[in-house]
């Protein structure tokens, strides 16, 4: 493709940018991507979500979404 476009690297974070961790109980965590990968491996895209919301800034825990996305 020819043509001018916008800078992306000046709205995208550079990955070194980002740090996360999360801890988790890692039966769980399994038991949720498993469930997710049913609805996914339905879609064209054949993709899972993983969310981190981070805890704020009342001691209110963080959370961790898992979903997959059937077509139907």
């Amino acid at each position: 493709m020819s043509g001018r476009f916008p800078d992306f690297l000046s709205i995208i974070p550079a990955i070194n940018s980002i740090q996360t961790r999360a801890t988790v109980y890692a039966d769980d965590f399994i038991k949720a991507c498993k469930r997710a990968k049913i609805f996914a491996r339905d879609n064209a895209a054949n993709s899972s979500k993983i969310i981190f919301q981070p805890a704020t800034a009342d001691n209110e825990p963080g959370q961790i979404n898992v979903s997959g996305k059937s077509a139907e």
